[in-house]
């Protein structure tokens, strides 16, 4: 008689991918828990509308729901019935469960920056890319609960390629989804980095821009990666392991883009005792260290006084009062970049 680690052979492919999913799902989820804390302790969580505040809530209550059914998958495929061959003959009920609850977090995280790409541009083509991003997601939320629903009722394996369709649309369309906000936010930054003079916020830009392309392409590229490996390997359960951890990406990109890990900025603003309505902290300088060209501007002034104020001004790739309004000046009054 087979021992049951032989009968489990087989499986490897599957329950290999079911277990390295969970574990990175609690990386994930462990990050994300950091991230709100962070979150809560900055300015940013004062001055985030109500209702973003109720978005993260929204997204982390979907993640800890669907941890808990990956918990309860795992121990039914490994624990509960290891060494049994016919535990893959139908989906675990617990598991059919993820793909809807993953789709509430990719949504809700979607249509937030749907709502940062309509507030950023007021062009009608920027309208037109707020649409297709609503579109394509709501796809993806409505496919994801077609499987969900799907799985739950037909378990059985053998019926699974009747409903491979389903599955197909779900992926596509997110990835989709992610790929126009991501591209869309780098221009919308590339037109704001154009507009600026100052060096320092130009790094600053560099330095968010790259935060964005790195957030905005990775939920795109897993989900990417989970497709291609559902239609190229059919008969293994691969894809099961992006599955397990998308719905977490979603979640900490979202928070990263909350928390302004845009990065840290050091700004230098010129003032005269002409024109001083520039707020700034910091401490004045002496007139040796002032540049050149600025004491030559002074002294073009009739000698009007010249401070030099450096301040520490945060910087993500967004800053949003309470109104919904950017209060991001980039450096040259209004940042400019509702020209998509």
């Amino acid at each position: 008689m087979d021992s049951p680690t032989a009968l489990a052979q087989p499986f490897i492919t599957f329950n290999g991918p079911v277990l390295i999913g969970t574990f990175v799902d609690f990386l994930l989820f462990g990050v994300l828990i950091m991230q709100i804390y962070h979150w809560r302790r900055t300015e940013r969580y004062q001055r985030a509308p109500t209702w973003i505040h109720y978005l993260v809530y929204a997204a982390t209550f979907f993640q800890t729901v669907q941890i808990i059914f990956a918990i309860i998958a795992c121990w039914i495929l490994l624990i509960e019935n290891w060494g049994n061959p016919l535990v893959w003959a139908s989906t675990p009920w617990a598991s059919t469960f993820i793909p809807a609850l993953d789709s509430m977090t990719s949504t809700l995280v979607q249509f937030f920056f749907a709502w940062r790409i309509r507030v950023l541009s007021k062009h009608i083509l920027g309208h037109i890319m707020v649409a297709l991003v609503l579109i394509t997601s709501l796809m993806q939320c409505g496919a994801s609960w077609a499987v969900s629903i799907s799985y739950f009722l037909k378990p059985s394996v053998a019926e699974l390629p009747a409903l491979a369709d389903i599955p197909k649309v779900m992926l596509s369309s997110g990835a989709i989804c992610d790929c126009l906000i991501a591209l869309t936010m780098v221009y919308l930054l590339l037109q704001a980095r154009s507009k600026v003079t100052f060096k320092s916020t130009i790094k600053m830009l560099n330095r968010t821009l790259t935060s964005v392309i790195e957030s905005g392409t990775i939920t795109a590229v897993v989900v990417i990666l989970e497709l291609v490996t559902f239609l190229a390997l059919p008969n293994t359960g691969i894809f099961l392991t992006f599955q397990f951890m998308v719905g977490k990406l979603y979640a900490n990109v979202l928070l990263s883009s909350l928390s302004g890990n845009g990065g840290v900025g050091t700004s230098v603003n010129y003032t005269s005792s002409q024109d001083s309505h520039f707020p700034s902290t910091g401490n004045v300088l002496p007139m040796n260290s002032i540049p050149s060209n600025v004491r030559s501007s002074q002294r073009e002034q009739g000698g009007a006084s010249v401070q030099v104020h450096i301040s520490k001004a945060v910087a993500s790739d967004l800053d949003f009062d309470a109104d919904g309004q950017s209060d991001n000046d980039f450096g040259t009054g209004k940042a400019g970049v509702g020209h998509l």
